[in-house]
Order: C-alpha cells, then sequence, then structure tokens
C-alpha cells in the first residue's frame, strides 16, 4: 500500500495505478518479462508467517514481497514483471524477520556472491523465466537433491583427523 502523511494543507497526490511513480508521468515499460521465482521448502520447516523473497535492492526485506504456496505442495512461488535485462541479487527468508536471521545462510557456497551477503544473483534477464530454487542450498532444479559435492559444505565440527604412525 501506499503511505500518505498527515496534510495540513491542500493537497495534490500523482500517482500512477500499479507502480510508484510519485511523479505524474506514469512511465510504461513496454519492453518486460515475467520473472518467477520457485522455491522447494522441502529441507525445512516453513515459519508460521511464512517464505519471502528479499534482498539485492529489488526485493526490499522480508516480509515485503511474500511467497505463496496455493497448491500446499512446499513450492513457493513469487512472480514479478520487471524490464528486459532486469539483474539484480536476491535472497529468500523462511519467515519476516526485521534482523535478516531468517534467511538463507548460503555462505561458502557456489551460488552465494560473498560481496553482497551472499545473496543469490540473477544476471540480465531477457525474457520470461522461471528460477527454481532450494533453500540454503545451490541445487537449481528445484529437486533439491545434490548431485555434485558442489554443493555440499564440510562441518569441520563432525570428526578431527588425527594422524598416527603404521606401517604397510
Amino acid at each position: 500500500d501506499r503511505f500518505f502523511e498527515v496534510a495540513t494543507e491542500d493537497t495534490i497526490i500523482k500517482a500512477c495505478f500499479g507502480t510508484c511513480d510519485n511523479d505524474g508521468g506514469c512511465t510504461i515499460v513496454t519492453d518486460s518479462i515475467e520473472i518467477t521465482f520457485e522455491l522447494n521448502t522441502e529441507s525445512i520447516t516453513v515459519d508460521p508467517t511464512g517464505i519471502f523473497i528479499a534482498g539485492g535492492g529489488n526485493f526490499g526485506t522480508p516480509g515485503d514481497n511474500p511467497m505463496i504456496d496455493p497448491d500446499g505442495d512446499g513450492i513457493y512461488t513469487f512472480t514479478t514483471t520487471r524490464a528486459v535485462g532486469f539483474t539484480s541479487h536476491y535472497t529468500f527468508t523462511n519467515g519476516n524477520c526485521g534482523d535478516w536471521s531468517c534467511k538463507e545462510d548460503l555462505a561458502g557456497l557456489p551460488c552465494a556472491d560473498e560481496n553482497a551477503f551472499n545473496d543469490r544473483f540473477l544476471d540480465s534477464a531477457m525474457e520470461d523465466m522461471t528460477i527454481k530454487a532450494c533453500f540454503g542450498n545451490c541445487v537449481s532444479d528445484g529437486s533439491c537433491i545434490s548431485s555434485s559435492v558442489n554443493d555440499l559444505t564440510l562441518d569441520p565440527s563432525l570428526f578431527d583427523l588425527v594422524p598416527t604412525i603404521s606401517n604397510g
């Protein structure tokens, strides 16, 4: 929704339907595309407040862009219309947390941009597209099953390697 400050005098509001243009210009983007994000949540317990897409300067903060799962299959979707060539970082959050504590942790994974808070990156969308993802990993086919070691991380606290002397 739009927000209107309390007015103490006559005020003219210039707005455009379906955009945030506030100059009355109502720029129409004719070369737009639809980008659909599909997020598989089978590996997590979904927060009661829902799943959100956020970050990158284009998707706001947790809670701004809710994803939906109308058929209850654990695949949450969000569709947005953007200009051809749209590029942005983005991330998924499990809940509506103001401090980003519910953000997926992709640190050290190949799909994380460490220079952008370990967010994912969408590079130059030129046509309608669907991006399939899994919460907290880099599998990009939506199955959430890792097919290579590139999506795996080693937890050094799991074991200690202690060398011993042996013969033969």
